[in-house]
């Protein structure tokens, strides 16, 4: 059967290399590509327009629609790519990924297979805003599940409506807007500031995007000619929409706005530049058609596939290099991976051409390549453990360090060998009990403190939170590149963790150690900035308003000084850190001196750099922060858990409370 064929749009490509090069500045983690996640959402709009535009070209050319024949076209598209990338993720991971996540690749492959990615992410609490602070090579794949659970039901969709209108396309349209309406509404409902993913992954609240695509296939093809003056406008509103999208791809954000109606208008955006760009002649078609642009555009599903992965496995420890030059590197592979797999794998399978395009080799293809992933996802994840730091499912959504691979608590224990062990005696009427709370700083150091808890008869509470400070609220999102909407939640996910781990652990001791209130804050519409007397007074009020949340008789906070940063592999050294740490350090005491009973400062700044700033990156012997110049290595956390344990028993609420019953 003859597939049915639309004219082809050279600026349509055009658009698609716009759209991923938005998406990929934006994991690289550049600042000016702040809104580039939105490049998904042009994506979307553009698998609309053209899955709908082929319906009912084949609808208008046949008097029927071929299910099987379009979803046929459809997996040969998209598997073998997938298919290839994900048995390589999964293969690499045997030795690049900690064992801890190898449990979270194993069920995010499967869910990539089938296509659920996105609800997969939802059920497991995954976040899409969380993505930096804790990596996973296949989290970017939510979006082609979105894209396929349409190319599944959509067909189904369009020929129901079709055939209760008679054949006419009044149901059709009818259809298109309700869906509209009905999937704003439900991504309105669906989102909260604290947790915005279930609205940003499901598939009925990003279903409007989609159809605001669909939408303009069928008003394209009710008025296929436009009068001169017409077009004319239709080109300026096109130019004027082109703009509003690479501005949005700059400064937007994933903010109460994006879910409360800016999606829409950003798809709106891009149908009518897709408007524009597919008219016989005009601006926006000429310059979107140009032969390199078009080129990307048309590998830009690999580019979208393999890019992220890249990213991942890609780090300054394993290939040496640093910001800019990193980033190149990454480029070079991604695009090498891709313009390979186009024209060796993709473009002869779905063309029918060369060895792989055979009938009899491409009917073979979805079983073989469907059992090479299936073995490739058990074969890579084989070394899976549980995580024994995770407290419940609640720490899917809130951000929480996962436990150490095996690698690491091997390392830390040969370094406390070395250091030799320390002799308290064991408390009365129980084990002592220490809550950790902090940012991934606190996190680095977890190991170590577990470790060493064991011979100083403690149990040890993890509530460290990946990219949120345990009072600085949010920040300001032009201090750090922490992405907006995360930042937006961290004041909740604390109060969650502070009171989950208050009441699962009882700690004697609270532990803090975070970096993110050096940061400018949001203070309800304006910035506090960092150093003035409104910052000062704002930490100082959430400190206290922590301090209430997580006080009980006999329980003390010992706040750690936050240390310089050292020089390291990836150290990238900040002039104003230095001056910010000292007035951070300060208010710290200030804060202590206010509660001298309950709250203690540990020097931990001081062990770390006696002399200051620039802080020696040696210590007895080892790096203990030898990447970054600020987390700590497994080496490291042993080392300085080595040194913090006699410091908080020497602090310790005596006699030891005994042993109480969890509080319900």
């Amino acid at each position: 059967m003859s597939q049915p064929r639309i004219e082809y749009q050279p600026a349509l490509d055009g658009l698609r290399a716009l759209a991923v090069a938005a998406v990929i500045a934006y994991h690289l983690g550049y600042p000016w590509a702040q809104g580039g996640f939105l490049g998904v959402d042009a994506f979307f709009v553009l698998s609309g327009y053209l899955i709908t535009s082929l319906l009912l070209a084949e609808r208008s050319d046949t008097g029927r629609v071929s299910l099987r024949g379009f979803w046929t076209r459809r997996a040969r598209r998209l598997l073998p790519a997938l298919f290839v990338m994900l048995t390589a993720v999964c293969l690499c991971a045997a030795v690049a990924v900690p064992d801890i996540q190898l449990g979270t690749l194993r069920g995010d492959a499967f869910a990539a297979i089938f296509y659920v990615s996105n609800w997969h992410a939802i059920s497991a609490g995954q976040s899409y805003f969380s993505l930096f602070a804790a990596p996973l090579p296949l989290a970017h794949l939510w979006s082609l599940a979105i894209e396929e659970q349409f190319y599944l039901l959509w067909p189904l969709i369009v020929l129901g409506l079709l055939r209760l209108s008679g054949g006419t396309r009044r149901g059709l349209w009818i259809g298109t807007i309700g869906g509209i309406v009905g999937s704003q509404i439900a991504m309105t409902l669906l989102y909260s500031d604290s947790n915005p993913s279930r609205a940003y992954y499901g598939t009925e609240a990003r279903a409007h995007t989609i159809l605001i695509g669909c939408l303009l296939a069928l008003i394209i093809r009710a008025r296929p000619d436009l009068t001169a003056r017409a077009g004319i406008a239709l080109q300026a509103v096109g130019v004027v929409a082109l703009g509003a999208v690479v501005t949005a791809f700059k400064f937007g954000d994933a903010s109460a706005r994006y879910f409360n109606g800016g999606s829409l208008a950003f798809a709106i955006g891009v149908a009518l530049v897709i408007a524009a760009a597919t008219a016989p002649r005009g601006p926006l078609r000429t310059v979107l058609s140009i032969a390199p642009v078009r080129y990307i555009g048309r590998i830009s599903y690999g580019l979208y596939l393999w890019h992220w992965p890249v990213i991942v496995y890609m780090t300054e420890a394993r290939v040496g290099l640093s910001s800019n030059a990193l980033n190149v590197a990454r480029l070079v592979v991604t695009f090498a991976i891709t313009i390979a797999s186009f024209h060796l794998i993709e473009a002869p399978i779905l063309r029918g051409t060369g060895r792989l395009g055979r009938v009899r080799v491409r009917s073979a293809l979805l079983p073989v390549g469907l059992s090479v992933v299936v073995a490739s996802v058990l074969i890579g994840t084989a070394g899976a453990t549980s995580p024994t730091r995770v407290l419940g499912r609640v720490t899917g959504s809130l951000g929480i360090c996962g436990s150490a691979p095996s690698f690491e608590i091997r390392d830390a224990t040969r370094e406390l060998r070395r250091l030799g062990h320390i002799s308290a005696p064991a408390p009365i009427g129980g084990r002592r009990r220490l809550a950790v709370f902090g940012d991934s700083r606190a996190c680095s150091i977890l190991t170590g403190l577990e470790l060493v808890g064991r011979e100083v008869h403690a149990t040890v509470a993890n509530g460290a939170i990946l990219g949120c400070g345990i009072v600085a609220g949010t920040i300001t999102p032009t201090n750090h590149m922490m992405i907006r909407s995360w930042a937006l939640g961290c004041p909740d996910r604390v109060n969650r963790i502070v009171d989950h781990v208050t009441a699962a652990s009882h700690p004697e001791v609270m532990l803090w150690l975070s970096g993110w209130e050096l940061a400018d804050l949001d203070a309800g519409g304006h910035d506090a900035v960092f150093g003035t007397p409104e910052h000062r007074q704002l930490l100082l009020d959430r400190m206290e308003a922590l301090y209430r949340r997580a006080r009980a008789p006999g329980r003390k906070l010992v706040i750690l000084t936050l240390p310089e940063e050292s020089p390291g592999t990836d150290y990238s050294p900040t002039k104003e850190v230095g001056p910010r740490t000292a007035i951070l350090n300060a208010i710290f005491r200030e804060f202590a001196s206010r509660h001298p009973a309950d709250v203690a400062i540990v020097d931990f700044a001081r062990h770390l750099c006696p002399t200051g700033q620039p802080c020696s990156p040696q210590h007895d012997g080892i790096h203990p922060r030898p990447r970054d110049g600020i987390h700590f290595s497994a080496e490291g956390s042993a080392w300085a858990a080595k040194w913090l344990w006699p410091q908080l028993l020497a602090i310790w609420p005596e006699p030891a409370s005994p042993t109480s019953s969890p509080r319900q």
